[in-house]
């Protein structure tokens, strides 16, 4: 008999919590696998259905965009890319002079989305004040977005934040199978190809397959938070994941003021107004980013009209000008000069994470650093294991990058 909607639904839910890295509060995930348990729970099924935006509205000048629920990003949600198309359509509005994430959320998947739609936010801090308030949580992946904003705000004395770690669990229902008389057998083709089966138990390797992954998460996830908030990774890692509610949130760094959503807006909405504090700079940087565009196309032409003048005459009067060449040679190596950089860092995260053969194809990409993390995170979370796009994953130290036949390459150009 086929399975309905709502089956199929709780079994891929059930399956979206295992074998993969998630920034979510343990204690919201075990409850809420205790709860799908049963496919008849449908007050548990129904969480799944919709967006983790609530609401998007402008107040008094103030956009708030309200996010709620654990965030999820697959075939069935698609909470992250709502939340950036929520978040630039304020972004974008006129009316809106600030932006508030007004978040109560425990926290979701690791994903390149996640990576994506931060980066976006911190960018847009010097475009338009953006506050974050944990209304009345906002940890994991919910902190990793709120962490990106300008401020970060609690709306009570237990309001929480924090809890920057990484968890993924492995199920193992080899003992359930025995007790109702089901033997299974897989037949594969590489001993990493099935080594996270919740069909036996995990293996050292599938353990250390899966703390690879979450290291890896959790270096990306740190990284973000000491970017936006000037935290040292390691203070980052010596929480212990640890969260953080109320005052002791602004004494760990974490959060900047006790504020309610209605006070953070009214307050946001007097300074427009007033054209004061944050906007005044926001408005100032966007004005000086505009004017220096414009001085600096106006220098471009200008020197490009000068080196052509100047080396017209150069034959005639030998007077010293412009070397066009040389400037052309200078921009060569700072370039050779970022790609060797470049070629380092991604062999570095190759080798880390167990696919050293993956760099080379990484590179070539153009992809940068952060880039690659989130590719690797986002592949293995899909496989499910340690494969990553049909490629066993080897400790064999595999020379990825050739970083010679980098520098070979541009020095050839150089001498073209």
């Amino acid at each position: 008999m086929a399975k309905s909607k709502k089956q199929t639904l709780h079994s891929d839910l059930i399956s979206h919590f295992f074998g993969r890295p998630l920034a979510i509060d343990p204690e919201w995930l075990r409850q809420m696998i205790g709860e799908l348990q049963d496919p008849r729970d449908l007050s548990a099924l129904l969480f799944g259905y919709g967006s983790a935006v609530e609401s998007v509205e402008v107040n008094d000048g103030i956009g708030v965009l309200s996010i709620r629920g654990p965030l999820l990003q697959n075939s069935y949600w698609h909470d992250y890319t709502d939340i950036r198309e929520a978040f630039d359509h304020l972004l974008q509005d006129g009316s809106a002079r600030a932006i508030v994430l007004d978040i109560d959320s425990p926290g979701g998947d690791v994903h390149s989305e996640l990576n994506q739609l931060a980066a976006a936010i911190l960018a847009a801090r010097s475009e338009k004040p953006i506050h974050a308030i944990a209304n009345e949580s906002a940890t994991s992946a919910a902190y990793f977005l709120a962490s990106a904003a300008e401020k970060v705000h609690v709306t009570g004395s237990l309001s929480a934040v924090g809890s920057i770690g990484v968890i993924a669990m492995h199920r193992d229902r080899s003992e359930m199978l025995k007790q109702q008389g089901i033997a299974i057998t897989e037949i594969v083709s590489g001993r990493h190809k099935n080594e996270l089966s919740p069909n036996k138990p995990l293996s050292r390797s599938g353990r250390e397959a899966i703390e690879r992954v979450v290291e890896l998460a959790f270096v990306d996830f740190a990284q973000a938070v000491s970017d936006s908030r000037g935290l040292a990774v390691d203070e980052i890692r010596s929480q212990e994941a640890a969260v953080f509610v109320g005052q002791d949130a602004i004494n760990a760094g974490l959060a900047d003021g006790l504020s309610t959503l209605d006070e953070l807006v009214e307050r946001l909405a007097e300074e427009a107004r007033a054209g004061s504090g944050a906007f005044s700079t926001a408005s100032a940087t966007s004005a000086d980013a505009e004017h220096q565009d414009r001085e600096e196309s106006q220098m471009a032409e200008s020197t490009d009209t000068s080196a052509e003048s100047t080396g017209a005459q150069a034959g005639t009067e030998g007077a010293d000008v412009v070397n066009i060449e040389d400037a052309r040679t200078q921009a060569r190596r700072d370039q050779q000069e970022e790609d060797g950089a470049r070629a380092e860092a991604i062999e570095q995260v190759c080798q880390l994470s167990g696919c050293p053969e993956r760099a080379m194809s990484f590179y070539r990409e153009g992809l940068s650093e952060s880039a690659v993390r989130a590719r690797i995170l986002e592949d293995r979370a899909n496989s499910g294991g340690d494969e990553v796009d049909g490629h066993q994953s080897t400790q064999a130290q595999v020379p990825s990058i050739n970083l010679d036949a980098v520098y070979r390459r541009w020095n050839g150009a150089e001498a073209s």
